[in-house]
């Protein structure tokens, strides 16, 4: 088992997402070896950006910063102008270094109720329509039910 220490923007201590998520902020989250004490030599970090209204928009995760970099993964999302994800990207690459990923990209799409309440989801992996769940909530927003639709086939209820 690997222990890990974690600097968030040059300051030690655990993740912190309200840290990660500062108005129109860059953050990056850096992994250390845990007896690297001098933090001289960086195992991962993971790099947030948000918006104007705190946001998070991207994500970029990086291994072996401190040598020959290894892209793992980047996610990106939208939000309405209530501040709620509409959809959102992510893209493995996993140990690849041509910058190419090795897997299909995941796009998720999300529906709202009038009352801001999360009613649908949708993933499409690289553009197919996969699965699209949809939740049922009653007149107090509290969910009633969950329906999976997989390809275009009814799942579980």
């Amino acid at each position: 088992m690997i222990s890990l220490g974690v600097v968030v923007d040059g300051q030690p201590g655990p993740n912190n997402e309200d840290d990660n998520e500062r108005s129109g902020d860059t953050t990056t989250e850096t992994w250390y070896a845990a007896g690297d004490t001098t933090l001289t030599t960086p195992l991962r970090t993971l790099t947030t950006v948000a918006n104007a209204a705190g946001e998070p928009v991207s994500a970029i995760d990086v291994a072996n910063p401190g040598g020959s970099q290894v892209q793992l993964s980047h996610w990106t999302g939208n939000y309405d102008d209530l501040g709620r994800l509409t959809t959102s990207s992510q893209g493995f690459y996993a140990g690849n270094t041509s910058g190419a990923e090795n897997s299909p990209v995941q796009d998720f799409s999300y529906g709202y109720t009038n009352n801001g309440v999360r009613n649908s989801m949708t993933l499409a992996l690289s553009g197919i329509n996969s699965v699209t769940t949809t939740y049922a909530v009653d007149n107090v927003n509290r969910t009633k039910g969950v329906t999976q639709t997989a390809k275009g086939q009814r799942g579980h209820t």
